[in-house]
């Protein structure tokens, strides 16, 4: 398997600068209008790109960036990857609710006036917070290691519930762990050297960051190729409406 190839392959592409400027714009305005629900529609508009991108790498085309077109397509990939996201992370989202929900308990346990409960609580709230820390270190692994799989599930079959057929997940992680690990570690290398770009901002926002994406979903993609085999050809899960008679 060509690793390197992952880095590179956007050059082959005779339309691939304008497609990664794009790219960067989508992320650009997410973080720019993240401070209204709206905000979230690039983002997820590019993660909708990035799931095509992954699909056309497992079923083996040689220019695997898809266009920016199809919108709407792309936006309904990108809620079904932040689904996948929210319900691989439950388990972190229940434990801080209930230190959350704890907290807020201590803070009302303070108007009282025995000091012993206040003590007793802070006590617990002090464990919970420290077993939560544990906990949210260990999973944060399982996750990074996980979802990039179940996430690779559902590009290749274009059904949602693949991603959450969990022996089947942890199957193919097994299955291909050791070209599956390298592509992870060679991720994080992507999004590390990507941050030399984003000290630069306006560099990091439109090349930098967007490339990074690339490199990661192209491997996640080149990894089910060389170990599953070709997937088949990319193809929307919304089809048009049939023209009116």
């Amino acid at each position: 398997m060509d690793f390197g190839r992952s880095f590179t392959f956007m050059t082959e592409d005779p339309q691939w600068i304008n497609k990664l400027l794009i790219a960067g714009v989508m992320l650009l305005a997410g973080v720019l209008l993240s401070f209204i629900i709206v905000g979230i529609v690039p983002l997820l508009i590019f993660a909708g790109y990035m799931v095509e991108l992954l699909q056309n790498t497992a079923s083996g085309n040689p220019q695997p960036l898809p266009e920016w077109n199809d919108f709407g397509t792309k936006l309904m990939k990108g809620l079904h990857v932040a689904a996948i996201g929210i319900v691989y992370a439950l388990p972190l989202i229940l434990f801080a609710c209930c230190q959350f929900v704890l907290g807020i308990a201590i803070g009302g346990a303070k108007g009282g006036t025995n000091a012993q409960p206040n003590e007793t609580l802070a006590t617990l709230s002090t464990l919970v917070g420290l077993c939560f820390g544990c906990f949210a270190a260990v999973y944060g692994i399982v996750l990074a290691v996980v979802t990039p799989a179940a996430i690779t599930q559902y590009a290749v079959t274009a059904q949602l519930p693949a991603a959450f057929r969990f022996s089947e997940v942890i199957a193919y992680i097994r299955n291909n762990a050791s070209n599956y690990i390298v592509a992870i570690l060679l991720g994080i290398v992507a999004g590390f050297v990507a941050q030399f770009g984003i000290i630069a901002c306006v560099i990091g926002l439109f090349v930098t960051a967007p490339w990074a994406q690339f490199v990661q979903y192209h491997l996640y993609g080149e990894v089910y190729r060389h170990s599953v085999g070709a997937a088949p050809p990319a193809t929307s899960a919304y089809p048009p409406p049939a023209p009116a008679m």
